[in-house]
């Protein structure tokens, strides 16, 4: 009965897993989506002559490019997402409580960019290092 129990535990861990992973995979989709379609309507803007924009059409440029770039760094904050979920999962798949540890520290790193990229390597190192 035990050894059930933990067969479906897993069972239901690996599909919340994947449920996570579908949903980002959905907002990646709609944000890409979201941004080809404004880049194709800046695309007709750009291709203008600057001689036939008028002043709306310059600030709607502008406009479209801000909006790009939020877009843009909403899908790279979602992929860093992916990323830091994939990891969290594996350590946990593994019961690695030294990762574990870390994972609350790279949280309170999460925005700097540089500090997250150096403690998610050291993370990994770390993993291998313990586990071999």
């Amino acid at each position: 009965m035990p050894g059930e129990l933990f067969k479906i535990e897993r069972i239901r861990d690996v599909l919340v897993r994947r449920e996570s992973e579908l949903r980002y995979m959905m907002d990646d989709i709609q944000l890409c989506k979201e941004i080809t379609r404004l880049k194709k309507e800046l695309h007709k803007l750009v291709s203008l002559p600057d001689n036939d924009k008028s002043n709306e059409d310059r600030q709607k440029e502008e406009e479209l490019l801000q909006q790009i770039h939020k877009l843009v760094e909403t899908r790279d904050f979602l992929v860093d997402d992916v990323e830091f979920e994939r990891l969290r999962s594996a350590c946990t798949s593994l019961k690695f409580s030294p990762l574990l540890d870390l994972f609350s520290i790279v949280c309170f790193c999460y925005f700097v960019p540089f500090s997250y990229s150096l403690l998610l390597f050291s993370a990994v190192s770390l993993c291998f290092v313990s586990v071999s």
